[in-house]
């Protein structure tokens, strides 16, 4: 890492499955200021509130298992380490409690869980439900739901780990939209976003959506908004893929109470494409990120507290 990283205002951090190393960018300039190494198939991230920023490492670089690491804000050594029951492919932090959830997207042998750490000394809490099937990168909501994404082959499901309630289990609930394949969860400042790189199943219009949605009264949840997410480098097509695309607000997601007005995510659909769109209104990139990792299957944006 470059002397002075750890006073950059905003970090862009993203995870590379190519090279199994996590590069790491000045957000406002796009300047690489380095790289934190040592991970096999590091995927999706999530930051806490003081900025620091947790990536889910799939396969430690010793073979020794899986585990999700946490790093300080421009910090090039890890801070901690937790080790998981699955393979890991994202994370999200209570707002309320300050917990760390990790979604395993699949154990060794079946569907996935939910490891909830309330305490980071103590062993997790771990929630499943084979009818959520594999699941994907979580979000908490300002009230402290967590939401996951899976999908079966009976399809896909939204599933909730209801806050602070006695009893509380992985759980199915409504919604009015259908996640073909999921991308992933997270709080946009005002809503909860639910991502999904294959919109329009059945045809040839492969771009990314994210939905925007709030609570119902019976505790669904119903869409309010659609952002889709579209590009210029696959012959013009338009085509995305955006694994876990992430909103970028003033504020770190925990602590966020205003909704962001930029969404950052790398597009599998091109070869090294990291793309900057307008929030929420997507479309085609407002920029592109030069010299972007070749396979970006996570990011997140660490704001110095």
């Amino acid at each position: 890492m470059l002397p002075g990283t750890a006073a950059i205002k905003e970090l862009l951090y993203i995870s590379d499955r190519a090279t199994g190393d996590v590069y790491v960018f000045n957000y406002q300039t796009g300047a690489s200021v380095g790289k934190l190494t040592g991970f096999n198939y590091p995927l999706g991230q999530c930051v806490d509130g003081r900025g620091d920023v947790w990536i889910a490492n799939s396969v430690n670089g010793d073979g020794s298992g899986t585990s999700i690491v946490e790093y300080a804000h421009g910090g090039t050594n890890p801070m901690r380490t937790l080790r998981t029951d699955g393979y890991p492919v994202g994370c999200s932090i209570d707002p309320v409690t300050k917990a760390l959830a990790v979604v395993n997207g699949h154990l060794t042998s079946s569907y996935g869980d939910v490891e909830v750490w309330t305490n980071l000394n103590l062993q997790p809490v771990r929630y499943a439900n084979n009818n959520c099937g594999y699941l994907y990168s979580p979000g908490y909501d300002d009230r402290g739901n967590l939401y996951v994404e899976g999908s079966s082959i009976s399809g896909g499901a939204i599933c909730e780990i209801r806050a602070r309630r006695a009893g509380t289990e992985l759980t199915k609930v409504s919604f009015d939209k259908t996640i073909h394949q999921a991308a992933g969860i997270m709080w946009d400042g005002k809503y909860l976003t639910l991502a999904d790189t294959n919109p329009y199943a059945g045809t040839n219009y492969a771009v990314t959506a994210i939905y925007q949605a709030k609570r119902t009264a019976s505790g669904g949840l119903t869409a309010v908004g659609t952002t889709i997410l579209k590009d210029t480098c696959f012959y013009g097509m338009g085509d995305t893929t955006v694994t876990q695309p992430f909103v970028v607000s003033t504020k770190n997601t925990p602590q966020n109470r205003r909704q962001g007005l930029t969404v950052v995510g790398g597009n599998l659909a091109c070869a090294s494409r990291f793309d900057f769109w307008a929030y929420p209104a997507g479309g085609t990139p407002a920029s592109s990120l030069q010299n972007a990792p070749a396979m970006p299957q996570g990011q997140s944006v660490s704001i110095a507290k």
